[in-house]
């Protein structure tokens, strides 16, 4: 085999700057584009991330209001709005499927951890709140959870406890239905955006570094 000046071996040093070439090749490939994308996907994850969260913050009105102002009528020992107008044209009180129904309900337990009255059932069945729900409202005063009697029944609820004339708790809660689809929707726009954009930034980058290979 030939050496050239110096006795170096021709086809030794070709390898070598191959080598040299594919390593740097590898380091703007990592800089230019596998970076970017993780940035990039970053920052849809973050831009879903916020908007699922916006909308199951927002799963809690009116609920808020319900259960603070219907708390504050029964500590007073006086009939709240929401009863009063909970009526269906005949006069009767309005009773909600959970599994059906997207209106708000309420719920509300003594002192002692009994169920007083429900505007809610779960098919034809009362259903009851966790009472270690109750104890941790007393505790903070109000709680705000996503509650699941049944599978695939999912309920955004607020708990107030109360006390003044009388002493309860007050459950008022909503379906999550509607944001749970609304979530899923945003989810398949984010990863659909996503993907046209790595798609695109695949193709510009491939076309800025082609005469490079």
């Amino acid at each position: 085999m030939s050496k050239g000046i110096g006795g170096s071996n021709p086809l030794a040093s070709a390898h070598k700057l191959k080598k040299t070439k594919m390593k740097q090749k590898s380091k703007e490939i990592i800089k230019f584009f596998v970076l970017p994308i993780i940035g990039f996907s970053f920052l849809f994850l973050v831009i879903y991330v916020v908007g699922q969260q916006n909308l199951r913050m927002g799963a809690n009105d009116p609920q808020i209001q319900i259960a603070e102002d219907t708390a504050l009528s029964f500590s007073k020992n006086e009939e709240p709005v929401f009863i009063k107008n909970n009526k269906d044209k005949n006069g009767k009180d309005i009773i909600i499927d959970m599994k059906k129904s997207l209106l708000p309900f309420i719920m509300l337990y003594d002192k002692d951890f009994k169920l007083i009255l429900s505007s809610a059932r779960l098919g034809e069945n009362v259903v009851e709140i966790p009472m270690g729900v109750l104890e941790n409202a007393k505790k903070k005063g109000e709680t705000r959870i996503t509650w699941e009697p049944e599978k695939g029944v999912r309920n955004a609820i607020i708990v107030v406890y109360f006390k003044d004339v009388k002493e309860g708790y007050l459950i008022s809660g909503r379906s999550l239905r509607e944001v749970e689809y609304r979530t899923s929707q945003l989810n398949s726009i984010v990863l659909l955006s996503w993907f046209i954009f790595v798609s695109m930034y695949g193709v510009w980058y491939s076309w800025i570094n082609k005469d490079k290979n």
